[in-house]
């Protein structure tokens, strides 16, 4: 047997309650010089040392007592006076080790519990810090997209904002725009997105959309997007049903990059 397989019986070896086969494989490696194992035993023996020195005495019954003095007194070759005590100790200290095994335990289930509430409360404390950032940038963004919001430059003139919208380009899944200024249209009206290629080719339909009242709009066109054929994307606005061709000069015109 192997050093791996022996250094759970060592305890046991060192109380002299081990058996067979192990205890005669740890007598081998002890003989043959082996450094794990006569490391191991040592460490064995002074655990076991310093568990019997801290065991309580234990008070066998009298009805016990007065059983193993007369099997002493029939029996001498049998029963020494050695090993009585050595039973009582042994079994003390695997007591001992029992409850020292369960008190370990029972220490790092409370470490191991006090580290996840830390990391929750840790969790907790960012995942408050991001909903408190997401909070801000969406009144910043509503406050922006309102029509009554007028930019108001250092000579203290106020300019109305004009339309503004971010493009997100997905070559597998299709184009998100998010718009925001974009005025109300009339009846009859809407607005049109449109995909311009590279090299003069005409424009490629991209869905119709409205602004709702604060002038906000978002608008997707699903599917896939030749992204390296694509120069830019743009809004118009055209008759309700949409039309084939832009019949109007684009409000809005976002290039994408190489």
């Amino acid at each position: 047997m192997i050093c791996e397989e022996l250094k759970e019986m060592y305890e046991l070896y060192a109380m002299g309650v081990s058996d067979d086969p192990e205890r005669s494989e740890i007598n081998s490696h002890l003989a043959q010089g082996c450094v794990t194992c006569t490391k191991g035993v040592k460490h064995a023996f002074e655990t076991v040392s310093i568990i019997g020195t801290t065991a309580f005495d234990v008070a066998p019954p009298a009805r016990l007592r007065a059983r193993v003095m007369a099997s002493i007194r029939s029996e001498p070759a049998k029963q020494s006076f050695w090993n009585l005590p050595y039973a009582w100790m042994g079994l003390a200290a695997a007591l001992a080790m029992v409850a020292l095994g369960l008190w370990n335990r029972e220490v790092g289930l409370d470490r191991s519990l006090e580290e996840a509430r830390q990391q929750i409360s840790a969790l907790s404390q960012t995942q408050e810090r991001d909903q408190a950032a997401i909070r801000r940038v969406n009144a910043a963004l509503n406050f922006l997209n309102q029509p009554e919001t007028r930019l108001v430059t250092t000579s203290g003139k106020a300019i109305e904002l004009p339309p503004k919208a971010r493009v997100f380009v997905n070559a597998k899944t299709g184009v998100l725009m998010m718009a925001g200024n974009l005025p109300k249209l009339g009846l009859g009206k809407i607005y049109e997105m449109w995909l311009i290629p590279k090299g003069g080719a005409a424009p490629v339909p991209a869905g119709l959309f409205q602004s709702d009242e604060t002038g906000t709009a978002m608008h997707l066109r699903p599917g896939t997007v030749d992204v390296a054929s694509t120069a830019a994307v743009a809004i118009t606005v055209e008759p309700e049903s949409g039309s084939a061709a832009p019949t109007t000069t684009p409000i809005l015109v976002m290039g994408l990059s190489d």
